[in-house]
């Protein structure tokens, strides 16, 4: 959705390889498991939009942050959807550090896409972390959990939160709807990067699920 607004350029950043368990929830499909998400999506992209220009980086966003050659100084957005907070940390602050000359994009999940959040942090001023605790959690949320919200794989014992893409597909639109706001007078070469997996001076939005999607679930929707 996000290329087909002139969108020039596109730099993909991602240090993942595509599991059988992703493919649910991601573009790609299980033609590239066991592949770099990056680089597969990357070649998807040239081939259904030869147009565009596409960059990508089989790597943290951590490491392309400290990197002295600056691989992301030069474009007109971020958009990240890492939901790791270690990481979106440092790149509030880098995005601080480096006076905010474009806006990010943030998207966060909470527990079984029954709810989600979509944040701009602007080059007027902001930062991501003032509409969160110190753990990165939102100060905002929508949904109250009684018990553990994550499973487990038996095999490995990995973590994983246990939602599919119907539950997640009014998230997914919100986030794109935001960016839309960003490119509403866009350049001639709009560049995008994108980190693949309540501001003050922002402009926060947030977008439930279906409530009917809860009836199931042991979940009570938060008082405003």
């Amino acid at each position: 959705m996000t290329l087909m607004w002139g969108v020039a350029m596109l730099i993909l950043v991602d240090q993942q390889s595509l599991t059988g368990a992703n493919v649910g929830r991601h573009t790609l499909g299980v033609r590239s498991i066991s592949y770099p998400k990056a680089s597969e999506l990357a070649k998807r992209i040239r081939a259904d939009l030869p147009h565009v220009e596409v960059e990508h980086y089989i790597a943290k966003i951590q490491d392309l942050l400290l990197r002295s050659d600056g691989p992301l100084e030069h474009v007109d957005l971020i958009v990240s959807a890492l939901g790791d907070w270690p990481a979106e940390s440092l790149l509030d602050e880098w995005h601080l550090a480096n006076g905010r000359q474009f806006p990010i994009v943030y998207g966060l999940t909470e527990p079984h896409a029954i709810a989600g959040h979509a944040v701009i942090v602007p080059s007027s001023g902001g930062s991501f972390r003032d509409g969160l605790n110190e753990t990165g959690e939102p100060d905002v949320i929508a949904t109250h959990w009684p018990d553990e919200t994550r499973c487990y794989e038996p095999a490995c014992g990995a973590a994983f939160e246990p939602y599919g893409p119907s539950s997640s597909a009014s998230l997914r639109r919100s986030s794109p709807r935001l960016r839309s706001t960003v490119f509403s007078a866009p350049s001639d070469r709009a560049r995008i990067a994108c980190g693949l997996r309540a501001v003050p001076s922002s402009n926060p939005r947030a977008a439930a699920g279906a409530r009917c999607s809860t009836r199931s679930l042991l979940m009570r929707w938060k008082e405003a």
